[in-house]
């Protein structure tokens, strides 16, 4: 997080001391966890940046099982194809100029990416349907300006989840 926060600092800063010189603006793009697809070059499993590596080992090798309080933890996330759909629209939509976009839809539990992914392959675990999915952890960031600047909309956790497994069992990489 702090290696995020730094570089927009110092885009910000640097953009400040030459915009009189360039002829462009500067947007920045925010996103917390990133889930999905693969879209990076990447060998394997063991190479999968640290959203990535950490959605597999929760959901698919069973990390969020460990316990109820697991399941019940959670962050802020998006999905890969979102923040590259945001960029195109950053670039496109001239009202995005000058400004930081927290791109997100929101916040999760594992629970719900674990229900999601059990939805589409049954033989997963389901978690725990006991846990209280509308109580989300106390950081939670806002998407809303990405939605009424930019006017994406985001894709769910069930989306993410299938698309995501799709993805690595044709990489080889898993199998239910």
């Amino acid at each position: 997080m702090a290696s995020k926060t730094l570089a927009e600092r110092a885009a910000w800063t640097w953009y400040e001391k030459n915009k009189s010189s360039i002829s462009w603006d500067l947007v920045t793009l925010n996103p917390p966890y990133v889930f999905g697809p693969i879209i990076h070059e990447c060998k394997g499993v063991e190479s999968l940046n640290t959203s990535a590596g950490l959605w597999y080992a929760m959901v698919l090798k069973g990390g969020a099982l460990a316990d109820s309080k697991t399941l019940a933890d959670g962050n802020n996330w998006v999905d890969v194809r979102d923040i590259s759909y945001a960029s195109v629209l950053a670039l496109l939509k001239e009202e995005a100029a000058n400004n930081r976009f927290i791109i997100s839809p929101g916040s999760f539990i594992w629970q719900e990416f674990v229900a999601a992914a059990h939805k589409y392959v049954p033989s997963l675990p389901a978690g725990d349907a006991s846990i209280d999915v509308t109580k989300r952890p106390d950081i939670v960031v806002d998407g809303s300006k990405s939605k009424k600047v930019l006017g994406i909309t985001y894709r769910t956790f069930e989306e993410t989840s299938k698309d995501t497994i799709v993805d690595l069992e044709q990489k080889g990489w898993w199998k239910a």
